[in-house]
């Protein structure tokens, strides 16, 4: 899990519990558009490249990144409520 994603996550709870239901739909709506942005990004960042390099004749490449996509599932239902403890399979 990203230490990004987990502060999206205890951030959510938090302004849920406190009363702060709109910030928390906010919030939520930031870590999804965010999470699709990075998806993005990672899916169509080398066609874009590659499609220059053959118009320009440039010879561009992109190092690889490391993308830490997290459930958007899991914000949503943090959100809702219905998560109070996640365990990662991985530790």
């Amino acid at each position: 899990m990203s230490y990004l994603q987990l502060h999206f996550r205890l951030q959510i709870t938090r302004l849920r519990v406190s009363g702060h239901a709109k910030r928390a739909w906010v919030l939520l709506a930031v870590a999804v558009t965010a999470n699709l942005a990075l998806l993005a990004y990672n899916k169509y960042a080398n066609f874009f490249v590659s499609a220059w390099d053959q118009v320009s004749g440039a010879d561009w490449q992109l190092s690889p990144i490391l993308l830490p996509v997290y459930p958007d599932r899991v914000l949503v239902d943090t959100y809702q409520g219905l998560v109070t403890e996640y365990k990662s399979k991985w530790g």
